[in-house]
């Protein structure tokens, strides 16, 4: 078992898995009997499978191959595109674009924490990179990576006319910020870098939605 999570209800043995499980399909059941007659048919789908993917096949994944942490990014990043479609009733390119920010972001995001306790991940049998990454190479340059996809996906909606300047210095400030810390990891390794990482990662997403908004109300001047 996992120390950082031995304290959550589950585990802990408050709460039994199959009382968590009958509770958990509640909420799902009464959550699309809101979201479809309040929104429309296709946001109720896409939280459907929302579920389904994290529930049946991220989370089984995470004990059979490492490839579990980019396959649970869409799950991860699928409601920001459920928040689209349940204002306009369609998949549209804005939409497309908050997706893939919120599906990139998540690679250093969870990679930072996972660093940080990888032996925990290790000694509980979950296949996550850097438990395997002894030297964190990989580790190092997929967070690199996905971070710059996230300021590429991030600055497209300029691309595609949907925000203006304020808004692309705004993104621009943000994703340098982010890559800061993620660059230093790759020389240094060290949990203390990891931390920052995840730190910047926590604050970047409510930020960059600050910066749409503030965009937005520029616009409207």
């Amino acid at each position: 078992d996992m120390k950082r999570t031995a304290q959550r209800p589950i585990p802990a043995g408050r709460i039994q898995a199959d009382h968590a499980k009958w509770y958990g399909l509640g909420l799902l059941a009464a959550g699309l009997g809101i979201l479809c007659p309040l929104t429309n048919p296709l946001t109720g789908v896409m939280a459907a499978f929302t579920v389904a993917l994290y529930l049946w096949v991220y989370t089984p994944m995470k004990r059979r191959s490492t490839w579990n942490t980019l396959v649970g990014t869409i799950p991860g990043a699928l409601p920001v595109l459920g928040g689209w479609t349940a204002a306009t009733g369609h998949l549209g390119i804005g939409g497309w674009i908050l997706f893939g920010v919120l599906l990139a972001w998540q690679m250093p995001h969870f990679f930072s924490l996972a660093w940080m306790y990888r032996k925990d991940y290790g000694n509980s049998a979950f296949l996550m990179l850097p438990s395997s990454d002894k030297q964190g190479d990989r580790t190092a340059r997929q967070m690199i990576g996905f971070t710059l996809v996230m300021i590429v996906f991030s600055v497209l909606p300029v691309v595609v006319g949907l925000s203006s300047w304020v808004y692309l210095a705004g993104a621009l400030s943000l994703g340098i910020w982010v890559l800061r810390p993620v660059c230093r990891f790759w020389y240094t390794r060290s949990v203390q870098d990891a931390r920052a990482v995840l730190k910047a990662s926590v604050m970047y997403i409510p930020l960059l939605l600050a910066a749409i908004i503030l965009d937005r109300l520029f616009i409207q001047l």
